[in-house]
This record gives C-alpha cells, sequence and structure tokens, in this order.
C-alpha cells in the first residue's frame, strides 16, 4: 500500500466501495510462510498488514501477530478488509451524500471560502501599501 505510487490500486481511498478494499487488502503482496509473525525487516508485506490492522483496531501489532500466528495470510487480510471497510462506511456514505447534493451545498461551502479569502488578501495588500509607502517615505527622508 502507498499513497504515493500512481497506480490507484496501491492504496485504500476514503471512496473505495467493501469490494474495492477486500480486492486491494487481498492483493497485497505478502509471503509464502505459513504462520504470521511481525518482522519488519524480513517479512514487510506481512508487517504492513499488521499495522494497519493495529491502527483501526487498537492492539499492538504483536498482539495481532499472536492471535493469528496459526491462521492463513487469507483470513487476516479478510479480517482487515471487512475492518477498514466498516472504519470507512461513514465516510464514504458522507462523502458521496455531499457530492450527490443537488442543493448545490458545496458550491455554497467553496463561496464562502472564497469570500473569506478576498477580504484576508484585501486586508494583507492594504498592509502591504502601508509598509511599501513607509519605506518610500523614509528613503526619500534618506536621500533628500
Amino acid at each position: 500500500m502507498s499513497k504515493s505510487h500512481a497506480d490507484r490500486r496501491s492504496r485504500i481511498l476514503l471512496t473505495d466501495s467493501p469490494a474495492e478494499i477486500s480486492k486491494k487488502i487481498n492483493a497485497a503482496l505478502t509471503d509464502s510462510e505459513l504462520t504470521i509473525t511481525y518482522d519488519p525487516v524480513h517479512r514487510p508485506g506481512v508487517a504492513n498488514l499488521i499495522e494497519i490492522l493495529s491502527h483501526f483496531d487498537g492492539r499492538t501489532c504483536d498482539e495481532i501477530a499472536m492471535e493469528y500466528r496459526s491462521a492463513s495470510l487469507r483470513a487476516l487480510k479478510e479480517h482487515l478488509a471487512r475492518t477498514l471497510s466498516n472504519h470507512l462506511e461513514g465516510i464514504r456514505e458522507k462523502y458521496l451524500s455531499l457530492v450527490g447534493d443537488q442543493t448545490d451545498y458545496l458550491d455554497s461551502i467553496a463561496e464562502q471560502g472564497s469570500e473569506a479569502a478576498r477580504a484576508n488578501a484585501e486586508l494583507t495588500m492594504e498592509q502591504v501599501k502601508v509598509a511599501m509607502g513607509n519605506a518610500i517615505y523614509a528613503l526619500e527622508n534618506i536621500l533628500a
């Protein structure tokens, strides 16, 4: 999983469906060892999956590895995919609701932000003009 890789399949997006999440997790590169251990140096693919799961369920990586030590990688991946899907469900639904909103809600929020930015820029420019005017006045006095 890599957020900087150009391939969309290399990361989980907030908008991914449960099926897409499952497909991406199942395709994550691991190894062929039969047991599950947390070893970031020798098993980086498995360690990555365990670390992601750890962030979402609050257990340490060692606790997760211990729980899954006799399970298959498939079982770990399925559990991780379910956990991620459940965690992202509310976010995904809210996003899709906002994007599909026909009341121009997002446009109105963008316009409010634009107005606030314009007001801030005007104030900043006034301060720049005052500062530049003072600098020019001081320079004229020095040269005079």
